[in-house]
């Protein structure tokens, strides 16, 4: 007959422990339970935040790449140079392929307008005068 009465005595005990307890850490354990609760909720804001910007600079270097790849060669590199302007802990390697068609076709376009308009004779078109016509001169 004493074991539930027992029973009953040791299950007291430990509400009483534990209000104890609790009365004596509870502000403690909310207040940790808050802190975590914060610190994930700031680390996915702080996470959705770099990842808008990330998208935004993606979308810009594309649309950059896009105007490139149609010619506008001045204006993707202008949108790379503002893109990355601000950037301090990487490098952007950049490689563009150079075939030299366009440059060619314009050197000789402006040779014959000025052999057209007589501003140039056919025996003045040399080495010189096609280097200095072209891009990388």
């Amino acid at each position: 007959m004493s074991e539930p009465l027992e029973d009953e005595v040791n299950e007291e005990l430990r509400r009483q422990q534990l209000k104890s307890i609790w009365d004596r850490f509870g502000v403690y354990i909310i207040g940790f339970a808050v802190l975590i609760i914060l610190s994930v909720g700031g680390n996915e804001i702080i996470n959705h935040l770099n990842n808008r910007v990330s998208q935004k600079e993606s979308n810009a270097f594309d649309n950059a790449l896009n105007l490139i790849e149609k010619g506008n060669d001045s204006a993707g590199l202008d949108q790379l140079i503002k893109l990355t302007e601000s950037n301090t802990g990487l490098n952007l390697c950049l490689a563009i392929n150079y075939g030299s068609r366009q440059e060619i076709i314009e050197t000789v376009q402006t040779i014959a307008k000025k052999v057209l308009s007589r501003k140039l004779s056919i025996n003045e078109i040399n080495e010189k005068l096609i280097s200095d016509l072209l891009y990388t001169s």
